[in-house]
């Protein structure tokens, strides 16, 4: 059994695939590459054995059916494109198919390092937020998007790496001081950021915990509670951001002709023309049970941007919904097996009584209905990684983190 463990090197590697996720793609490509190859030289080496666990099979499915879509895609090229760059879908369950065991602590160790990288990260977004303000004295610079406008980074992808440290800490058993720190400093950098539903699923979070463990970490929750409520209304944007949502117009997005190239979009707003252009694309085109083909739904998107006269940045835009996405691009089919492997992430956290693995897999199903995040590298790392994770991790004895 002591071979099966992940060896202190695989386990230093993984953490680095982990922290270079808001680096340059380059970078995590070359981390994750480093580590499926030593993973499997060491299983080799190690005599490991081959055994592919039952709940790999749902992305290996889902890959293969990318591949399969070449045969009907409306433009092969970009298929191909979109294959080589999902690559990952398929040889990271592989490569950990060998009789591989993750120990809770050293889930514990690769989660530690994640949330203390995430930590430094929010500091340095901080600072350059600083430096920023001290220059033009628009505080715009500390929210949203600008806040990570350093690395170059989107708010929701950074909210949601913070939120997995987040819960991860929440429910990590033997707190240290610096671990309270981590928390706080990362619930502060998800106002910060902005993004809603990342704040709504965070505060949501809070109160579950609550409910669970009702004792110290009460304390805890009433603090941070406090401070979102403080921070809500203290600061303006993120307030704007909330309160802006409900002046759209939703009669008006589903049926108007044309707008103009100043329309004032919404996040919502947006996402619902996405979905609008999904429905008339489902009904123009014999694309219902395949899809237009693995990324092959770009031409006909900016077709139908250009028809409504929208503004020309959305022309190259995805839905922005991971469920349309794979409707749109893989068909019925494609979504069914999306749905599948959500189901096994969801199933493997109660199996394992892995709780805030188990919120973490929720945050996925929600954050999937605001953003097509398997077609973004980061956001399709961190979801095979977690998969992976919950897959060779131990069972834990009972529902306690």
């Amino acid at each position: 059994m002591k071979n099966n463990f992940l060896t202190k090197t695989e386990v230093v590697l993984l953490s680095l695939v982990f922290c270079s996720l808001m680096l340059k793609h380059s970078l995590s490509s070359i981390f994750m590459g480093v580590f499926v190859c030593y993973s499997v030289f060491t299983s080799i080496k190690k005599k490991r054995g081959f055994n592919i666990d039952k709940n790999f099979y749902a992305p290996l499915l889902l890959y293969v059916f990318f591949i399969m879509s070449i045969v009907w895609s409306h433009d092969v090229e970009l298929t191909l494109k979109g294959l080589s760059r999902t690559l990952i879908l398929a040889v990271l369950p592989l490569s950990l198919s060998f009789n591989v065991i993750l120990k809770k602590a050293q889930i514990n160790k690769v989660f530690t390092i994640f949330s203390l990288v995430n930590c430094s990260f929010g500091l340095l977004f901080l600072i350059d937020s600083f430096i920023s303000y001290q220059k033009h004295h628009d505080n715009s610079t500390f929210f949203y998007h600008d806040f990570v406008s350093l690395l170059d980074l989107n708010a929701i992808y950074v909210s949601s790496f913070f939120y997995i440290s987040i819960v991860f800490l929440l429910f990590k058993h033997k707190k240290i001081w610096i671990d309270y720190i981590c928390l706080f400093v990362l619930f502060v950098f998800i106002l910060f950021l902005s993004s809603k539903i990342m704040v709504i699923i965070s505060i949501l979070t809070l109160f579950v915990f609550l409910f669970l463990y009702k004792r110290k970490q009460s304390i805890l929750f009433l603090v941070l509670t406090v401070i979102a409520v403080l921070f809500y209304f203290g600061f303006s944007k993120l307030e704007t951001r909330f309160s802006s949502e409900f002046e759209t117009n939703f009669s008006e997005v589903i049926y108007k002709e044309k707008f103009t190239k100043v329309y004032p979009w919404t996040g919502t707003s947006i996402r619902l023309l996405q979905l609008r252009i999904l429905k008339e694309q489902l009904s123009e085109n014999d694309i219902f049970l395949g899809g237009f083909g693995l990324f092959a739904s770009r031409e006909s998107m900016k077709k139908n941007h250009e028809r409504l006269n929208t503004y020309y940045g959305f022309h190259e835009y995805n839905y922005h919904n991971t469920y349309a996405q794979m409707l749109s691009e893989l068909g019925f089919i494609g979504l069914i097996l999306l749905l599948i492997n959500l189901m096994c992430l969801i199933k493997m956290g109660f199996a394992k009584s892995q709780t805030w693995l188990i919120f973490v897999s929720f945050m996925f199903s929600i954050w999937f209905f605001t953003e097509s995040v398997l077609w973004v590298q980061r956001g399709l790392f961190i979801f095979i990684l977690i998969y992976c994770v919950l897959v060779k991790s131990e069972k834990e004895p009972n529902i306690s983190g």
